[in-house]
């Protein structure tokens, strides 16, 4: 149990240190940008982990003060231990949306899948989230 809980951490860690950097080299830029990641990093203590990100971000502003945001995003990370057998498998697969008006967020819509594979048992979610008009018009949330 405290093997998966240690690499369930490296895998949520792994995970948003990717988005963190994905939307700083996004920062300041307008037009698409392509996410292309294909590497394998050893792990202290043994092991490796390979990550492929594939993906397109996109931001679109008008002159009246509207911006449109838009990612689409596939990522599979994989842990192998020192005799290189796969411990852990992530997958993930994110479409998001987001149009604002001077800055405020008017509509936003999410649509989310995430699995991982860890000693043999697999995890499923998927969410779908539409927000609108100040509020969440629709919210699914369900294992798969």
């Amino acid at each position: 149990m405290k093997k998966f809980a240690f690499v369930l951490v490296l895998v949520t860690s792994l995970t948003i240190l990717m988005g963190a950097a994905t939307a700083a080299a996004q920062s300041g830029s307008k037009g698409a940008t392509t996410i292309n990641v294909d590497t394998c990093v050893p792990l202290i203590g043994g092991g490796t982990v390979c990550i492929t990100a594939k993906g397109v971000i996109k931001e679109t502003s008008t002159p009246f003060g509207m911006t449109s945001y838009m990612t689409n995003y596939r990522e599979e990370i994989t842990v192998l231990d020192e005799d290189g057998n796969v411990v852990t498998t992530y997958t993930s697969k994110e479409h998001f949306h987001a149009l604002t008006m001077e800055g405020v967020l008017h509509q936003m819509s999410e649509r989310s899948r995430f699995t991982v594979t860890n000693f043999g048992q697999t995890f499923c979610v998927q969410y779908h989230l539409q927000y609108a008009n100040g509020e969440d018009q629709f919210f699914r949330f369900v294992y798969c």
